[in-house]
């Protein structure tokens, strides 16, 4: 540890060699902040870069960006609304009686890509407002015809899918992404009696849990060229090896469902794609995000 005299002087503290031990002490910077320094100062996508696209209603850059584009149905009237917006200032716009609902036309990519996941039938536009209140845990799928596009198509070789989401019922195909058209290359869904799976339709992998609870959770899968892992709330809950990738073209993903029956009953609040192996710094971004939402 570098000495330092006591001062009153704090900016000369903050100059010290020992920055970070320093603040700790005054009450500046948390302790977790020297473990996972995404705590403080830094958004998640500034430190792990990289992401092929990523979705959220909370601000991933520390920049307030757009996050979404909401219709209110009273006028079918669309606004985008950033980062900041999220609240009162979105409920007061849709309206706050019992019939004003809210629905997400452009869920906004914060990556930097311009990814942007787009519904433009109305229909099947997920729920942001339901009856003039922000809906608790993200956006919410109706588990009949709701889901929405993304442009993202899956590596074939190594791939990272980081989400936190809630299942409402539980049902057979529902669906937290899939492919919007073609082969369900990618696919990870929960079944009715509690189940959970995560594979490759053209037989690359397949991981299967029984234990999908109907509470929020950070769910993250890690792919690369040997194994296929499942995460679920901080821990390894299933593996598979990887094996030759058939000759499927990828096709492009959809969250929510977007294939024949697979839609989710349920909400989505946060996702994260990687066209890359993120193993190395999982628990670090799976760190963030827990903090975020305080889930486990």
């Amino acid at each position: 540890m570098a000495d330092f005299t006591v001062s009153t002087d704090i900016d000369a503290l903050m100059r010290s060699a020992d920055n970070a031990a320093i603040k700790t002490q005054l009450g500046i910077l948390s302790p977790e902040a020297i473990l996972n320094p995404l705590v403080e100062g830094q958004g998640l996508l500034n430190s792990f870069r990289g992401s092929a696209a990523a979705y959220s209603l909370r601000d991933l850059n520390k920049t307030n960006p757009d996050v979404v584009e909401v219709r209110r149905a009273s006028d079918e009237t669309s606004r985008v609304f950033k980062a900041n917006e999220i609240g009162s200032t979105l409920e007061n716009w849709v309206g706050t009686g019992a019939t004003d609902h809210g629905y997400v036309a452009t869920w906004y990519d914060q990556s930097g890509n311009g990814n942007n996941a787009t519904q433009p039938v109305s229909t099947s536009q997920p729920k942001i407002v339901d009856a003039g209140v922000l809906v608790a845990d993200g956006i919410q799928f109706d588990g009949v015809d709701d889901y929405i596009d993304t442009p993202v198509i899956p590596n074939r070789n190594t791939f990272s899918f980081l989400s936190v989401f809630k299942i409402n019922t539980h049902k057979d195909y529902n669906s937290i992404f899939t492919n919007s058209a073609g082969p369900n290359l990618w696919e990870m869904w929960g079944n009715s009696s509690g189940g959970f799976s995560v594979r490759s339709a053209g037989s690359d992998f397949q991981i299967d849990l029984v234990d999908l609870s109907t509470s929020m959770q950070v769910s993250s899968i890690c792919i690369n060229t040997s194994q296929a892992q499942l995460f679920k709330d901080g821990l390894l809950r299933g593996s598979d090896t990887t094996r030759s990738p058939s000759a499927t073209t990828p096709a492009q993903l959809a969250l929510g469902g977007g294939n024949g029956n697979t839609t989710l009953d349920g909400s989505i609040s946060e996702v994260i794609i990687y066209n890359s192996d993120q193993s190395a710094f999982r628990t670090n971004i799976e760190f963030n995000i827990n903090n975020a939402y305080s889930i486990y």
